[in-house]
């Protein structure tokens, strides 16, 4: 296990979060490239400095006192965002309906698709006829991303979709 390369999944303290902190020895905080960080931190103009700003409100301002939705919601007033699309797993229906219930509620307009959205089949397109015995039809990211392209969504929301897509 020695040359296992430790990370933030190994660390648990969380004390990049807090200043004045001691880190653990592995710690990405204290061992990394500065350019990288540089060229990561240079990036943020134009519409990521905004989404960068906003979301750093809506984090001070809602931190631990509103649910994920609410804070969803406040992020995209903030942002001027209207049109939220929602990429949900088909196990995930009845949630992905929840969701948009409230987000309407709210007065935001939603657009949502499911992974299974064209049903087509996954021998179709080379996946092994085994894995239809799950379900015959394949899930299909790239239609989701592009179905919420398409219908120009402001702002997109993942509910759980599987492992890959």
């Amino acid at each position: 296990m020695s040359d296992v390369k430790r990370s933030c999944a190994d660390c648990g303290l969380g004390n990049c979060s807090k200043t004045g902190q001691e880190y653990p020895a592995f710690c990405l905080t204290t061992h990394m490239e500065e350019d990288l960080k540089q060229e990561a931190l240079q990036s943020y103009t134009g519409e990521d400095e905004k989404i960068m700003k906003a979301a750093a409100l809506v984090e001070y301002e809602n931190y631990c006192k509103m649910t994920r939705v609410e804070e969803t919601m406040d992020f995209c007033r903030r942002m001027g965002y209207r049109k939220i699309g929602i990429a949900t797993c088909v196990g995930l229906l009845k949630e992905a309906g929840i969701f948009a219930k409230i987000l309407r509620h709210h007065g935001f307009e939603v657009f949502g698709i499911a992974c299974k959205a064209g049903a087509v089949r996954k021998t179709e397109v080379g996946i092994d006829p085994k894995c239809e015995e799950i379900g015959p039809n394949m899930c299909n990211p790239i239609l989701q991303a592009k179905m919420l392209n398409t219908e120009k969504t402001d702002f997109n929301v993942v509910i759980g979709l599987c492992v890959g897509h």
